[in-house]
C-alpha cells in the first residue's frame, strides 16, 4: 500500500485537537471528566465509552512518554541504546513513586520540566527558521511533497493511535484538576485549555516544517527533533539543553 504525502494532512492533524479542545471550552464548568461530560450531554454508553477509552489511553500515556523520554536519552548518548527497557522501567518507577506522594506535590515538582521543554523547542523553532532565512540551510536539503512512503500498515495506525493518546489525556488532566484552579476556575481551565492547543498547534507546526525542510528521516536509534537539534546547534549546550528537557518532560510528566 502506498500513501502520498500532502500538506492538507498536516494541516488536519494541526487544526482537529485545537477544534475539539475549542468544543470543550463550555463543558469544563462540570468540575469532572468526559466520563460526566459525555453521560450527560450524549447518554450513558458514549459516557461508558467515553470512560473505557480514558482507562486506555492513561496506560498508553505512560507508555509512550516514557518510551520518548528514554529515546530522548539514548539519542543523546547512543551508548546507553542497548538499555532502553530497563532505563524505561526505572522511570515507570520512579513516577510511580513520584505520584504516590500527593497530587499536589508532584504537579509542583512537574510543572518546571514543561516549561522548560516549552521555551527549548521555541529556541530551537526559531533558530532553525532563522538559519532557513539566511540562507544557512541548503534548500536542496528537504525532499519534495508528495514523495510516495510505502508501508502503511495496522501496526504503524495502532503505534500513531498510541501517540496521540498523550494529547487526550492531556485534555483530561486539564478539566480533572478544575477545583485547583484560582477562581473563576472553570473559565481560568479552559483558558489553558485553548492555551495548550496553541502550543501544540505552534510547536507542532514548527517541528514539521523543520524536519521537511531539513530533509529528516526517522530513525530507530536518533529521534526526529535530535536530528533537527543536532543539523541547528551541532552537538553542543544547546543541543544537550534540548534533549535534556525532551527527555525531562517525558520521563516525568
Amino acid at each position: 500500500m502506498v500513501f502520498h504525502s500532502d500538506s492538507y494532512w498536516g494541516i488536519s492533524i494541526i487544526d482537529s485537537p485545537y477544534f475539539i479542545l475549542s468544543s470543550n471550552y463550555f463543558c469544563l464548568s462540570a468540575w469532572r471528566g468526559a466520563y460526566v461530560v459525555s453521560k450527560e450531554n450524549l447518554g450513558m454508553n458514549p459516557g461508558l465509552i467515553a470512560g473505557g477509552s480514558l482507562l486506555v489511553d492513561y496506560i498508553l500515556t505512560v507508555a509512550v512518554s516514557v518510551s520518548a523520554g528514554t529515546d530522548a536519552l539514548t539519542s543523546a548518548f547512543p551508548s546507553l541504546h542497548a538499555h532502553n527497557v530497563i532505563i524505561a522501567i526505572i522511570f515507570v518507577i520512579c513516577i510511580t513513586i513520584l505520584n504516590l506522594r500527593g497530587v499536589t506535590e508532584s504537579a509542583s515538582v512537574l510543572a518546571y520540566p514543561v516549561y522548560l521543554f516549552v521555551l527549548a523547542l521555541f529556541i530551537l523553532i526559531g533558530v532553525g527558521i532563522y538559519n532557513i532565512l539566511t540562507g544557512h540551510v541548503s534548500q536542496a536539503l528537504h525532499t519534495p511533497i508528495g514523495t510516495p512512503v510505502a508501508g502503511i500498515s495496522l501496526f504503524l495506525l495502532l503505534r500513531a493511535f498510541a501517540s496521540g493518546s498523550s494529547a487526550l489525556t492531556g485534555v483530561e488532566a486539564i478539566s480533572n484538576a478544575i477545583p485547583n484552579f484560582k477562581d473563576p476556575a472553570p473559565n481560568n481551565a479552559a483558558k489553558t485549555l485553548l492555551a495548550m492547543g496553541a502550543l501544540l498547534a505552534v510547536l507542532f507546526s514548527g517541528i514539521v516544517f523543520l524536519s521537511y525542510y531539513y530533509g529528516i528521516s526517522p530513525s530507530k536509534e536518533v529521534t526526529v527533533v535530535s536530528q533537527i537539534a543536532e543539523q541547528t546547534f551541532g552537538r553542543n549546550f544547546m543541543y544537550y539543553f534540548i534533549r535534556y528537557n525532551g527527555f525531562n518532560i517525558n520521563s516525568c510528566c
